[in-house]
């Protein structure tokens, strides 16, 4: 659903929200300083981050989102394939736009993006955009729009490694008033795939039933919730 100016898109599993304090910039420790400095309206006004699915780019949108938020500013969340479903009438007047998934965007919404990205670039509103593929692979069939896309700062978000994966699980359940140990943590991964929304999926889970049973997170609980 194409979320008005000021409204934040989504919340991450129960009850938390996407923010900077919860993402994890896979290969890219600069990530979060970058986004928030386009949202402050420093030197680049426009980023477009890509990378495979699962890796946290609509979770980085959100966290811009809700760091603008914080800040007063006029925003808008916009899933790309929703474009068509919803009218882009006064977006041009934001001060952030977020574009999620634009490789999802439409044909027929192509003109309509373009003109809304010029005229939010004259109004001095920054543009912040994600994708599966880089600028150049983008496989819109409007070149100018491609070109535009490609302007600003561009970041490749890549795959947590194992390490990486188990410091974001541990600080998650964490940040959620749970403990989650080294041993149970590792437990999980050795028995999922090593992308970041499928673990954290499974986390939130085991959070859900740990908190409704008192319980703590220990191997013996993991498994019969999960069946193994």
């Amino acid at each position: 659903m194409l979320e008005s100016p000021r409204q934040i898109p989504m919340q991450f599993g129960v009850g938390q929200l996407l923010t900077f304090e919860t993402f994890h910039p896979g290969g890219q420790p600069t990530l979060t300083s970058v986004s928030q400095g386009v949202v402050d309206g420093g030197a680049d006004q426009q980023l477009y981050v890509w990378g495979t699915e699962g890796l946290g780019k609509t979770h980085l949108l959100s966290a811009c989102c809700h760091y603008a938020s914080d800040q007063g500013l006029r925003l808008a969340y916009v899933p790309a394939q929703l474009v068509r479903e919803q009218s882009l009438t006064g977006l041009e007047s934001v001060d952030l736009l977020c574009l999620d998934d634009v490789h999802l965007l439409p044909d027929a919404a192509e003109r309509e993006v373009f003109n809304l990205y010029n005229q939010l670039r004259e109004r001095g509103g920054r543009l912040i955009v994600s994708a599966d593929v880089a600028p150049a692979s983008l496989g819109v069939n409007l070149p100018d729009l491609r070109s535009r896309l490609s302007w600003g700062l561009v970041y490749q978000l890549k795959p947590l490694d194992d390490t990486q994966l188990l410091t974001a699980l541990v600080q998650r359940a964490r940040s959620m008033g749970l403990d989650l140990p080294q041993d149970v943590a590792e437990f999980i991964l050795a028995r999922h795939t090593r992308d970041l929304s499928t673990l954290v999926a499974t986390l939130d889970e085991l959070l859900q039933h740990a908190f409704e049973a008192k319980r703590r997170l220990t191997i013996p609980f993991v498994k019969s919730v999960l069946g193994y």
